[in-house]
């Protein structure tokens, strides 16, 4: 079941971007948990995004992101799938945008030696980029989740960087 979902997953986020004016983004980043028996970890995430400003005549996107988590001690994988929307707020400054958006994530987890699961979430962020030309941009992002696995708080803090290509 969760191979299915990833791999659904990875397909949409292979055809979003084939559209005029859309956009693939991966980052980087640190995540800290609301748990204190959960140790920080790296988190690699991908999101492929739809640009919805000429339909709705509005700043607004909408992403759907597949991340990997694993923290430091090795005892916990965490897979968030997630969808989001974005609104861009309305500053004038050059090459620099930034956006403040939330969504829903399922979050599949692995507590190695332990139970594993399957659980709804929700997400809030905030992120800035700064165009270096009309396709490829640098991100910054910080992002808040909960989410309630089975006998603890999987969710937290997460700050990446990375870089986006509108299409």
């Amino acid at each position: 079941m969760k191979k299915l979902l990833v791999l659904t997953a990875v397909l949409l986020l292979s055809v979003a971007p084939a559209m005029a004016g859309n956009y693939l983004k991966g980052t980087v980043g640190y995540f800290s948990p609301t748990e204190s028996k959960i140790d920080g970890a790296i988190t690699l995430n991908v999101a492929g995004g739809i640009n919805l400003k000429e339909q709705l005549a509005a700043p607004v996107s909408v992403e759907l992101g597949i991340g990997y988590t694993a923290p430091e001690s090795g005892d916990l994988t965490i897979i968030p799938i997630t969808l989001t929307g974005l609104y861009e707020l309305p500053l004038n400054l050059s090459n620099t945008a930034f956006n403040v958006g939330a969504g829903l994530g399922l979050y599949m987890w692995d507590a190695n030696g332990g139970p594993d699961g399957l659980d709804f979430g929700f997400h809030v962020q905030a992120g800035a980029e700064f165009a270096l030309n009309e396709q490829l941009a640098l991100i910054g992002e910080v992002k808040w989740a909960k989410v309630d696995f089975d006998n603890f708080d999987g969710g937290g803090t997460s700050v990446n960087v990375g870089a986006k290509y509108n299409f």
